[in-house]
């Protein structure tokens, strides 16, 4: 062989190589028109509960392109720990979950549904609260039986014995890793998804959620992409993540982060206005949920702006990593006067800090 001849192998030989290893482990390409989403997720929220008796939720889910499945994560008001209950599709669109009938001690309950469509999206709506009020008659929405066992499931590394703020005849199982989409979507804390080995992948585009508590844009993630965002695509994946905490193009936006307030009485009549640094979320009277924060430390400050008595309960949820710095809590409630405000300092960490990767 030539002089020549010997770098023309080589060259060849590299190329050979690098091709192959591109077609055995090719790179993830994302396509934006791919990721857009047409899911809607239709719900009118239960007035209360009656305790003892188990809970039936409907919820009508639509996407052009098909559903692959619909789950119910519910909780007590209070507990960390979120399970989950898969859902019957009892007709077309319409989807339908039993939770566990709430104890006699348990006041309040938290919701909410999460999607996974056919192009393997993951949309979660609102987070919906109900109360106890065991002065009503049993309403049509516990009006589900109660025989047999009802089958939940944990995201958690292990499942617990029992169910708090639940009593009730169910069984227990662990998720597989692969189905831990409540973690990727950011409904598990971060010390949460550490603790199990979860993971949250990027935020890659925004759903449609409806719902009759009030309406917001939630967030979608590539499901099983196990993609942690590096810092200088964050903005980027939150912005396609439809808006967010306001800033310029520069700002960095944690998509899995969310706010979520309102009025925590049992019937909605006070109106709370939140300020999110210099970002105004605007005013809330039923639950509602602000996605896509933007990273760093921020003064949140509620203020009471309409109240039917003399003052009114809000209450304050973080999730997908935002922790009120105090305490490092996810949860605050409390009682405001008309006009009267109450500030808190939050911190949303980077979206690479809430990732791990399976």
């Amino acid at each position: 062989m030539n002089y020549y001849g010997k770098p023309i192998l080589l060259i060849i030989c590299a190329f050979i190589l690098v091709t192959g290893a591109f077609f055995i482990n090719p790179l993830p390409i994302f396509s934006q028109e791919k990721d857009s989403v047409t899911t809607e997720v239709t719900h009118e929220p239960i007035e209360y509960f009656v305790s003892g008796n188990r809970i039936l939720l409907d919820a009508e889910v639509t996407d052009d392109d098909g559903i692959e499945l619909v789950r119910c994560y519910f909780k007590a008001q209070g507990e960390a720990d979120v399970v989950f209950v898969k859902t019957e599709n009892f007709k077309k669109d319409y989807y339908r979950a039993i939770l566990p009938s709430p104890a006699d001690y348990t006041d309040t309950i938290e919701y909410l549904f999460l999607v996974v469509n056919k192009n393997k999206q993951v949309i979660k709506t609102q987070i919906f609260i109900a109360n106890r009020n065991n002065e009503q008659e049993v309403p049509d929405w516990q009006h589900s039986g109660s025989e047999g066992d009802i089958a939940v499931y944990t995201e958690l590394a292990e499942a617990p014995e029992t169910i708090k703020g639940f009593s009730d005849s169910f069984s227990i199982d662990v998720v597989e890793s692969s189905a831990r989409f409540g973690m990727v979507s950011g409904i598990y804390s971060a010390s949460a998804m550490a603790s199990s080995g979860g993971s949250a992948a990027a935020a890659t585009s925004a759903g449609t959620v409806t719902a009759g508590a009030g309406v917001s844009a939630t967030t979608v993630v590539a499901a099983g992409t196990a993609v942690a965002a590096a810092a200088a695509g964050t903005a980027a994946a939150a912005a396609a993540a439809g808006g967010g905490g306001g800033g310029g193009s520069d700002e960095k936006l944690n998509s899995l982060a969310s706010i979520s307030w309102g009025d925590a009485d049992t019937i909605a009549n006070d109106e709370f206005h939140v300020m999110f640094g210099d970002n105004d979320y605007g005013e809330a009277s039923e639950m509602t949920t602000k996605n896509n924060l933007p990273v760093g430390d921020y003064d949140l400050t509620i203020t009471c702006t309409s109240t039917s008595e003399s003052d009114g309960n809000y209450t304050i949820i973080l999730a997908g990593g935002a922790i009120f710095k105090s305490d490092n809590s996810t949860r605050k409630e409390g009682i405001l006067t008309q006009d009267e405000s109450r500030t808190y300092q939050v911190h949303i960490p980077e979206l690479a800090d809430t990732t791990i990767n399976w």
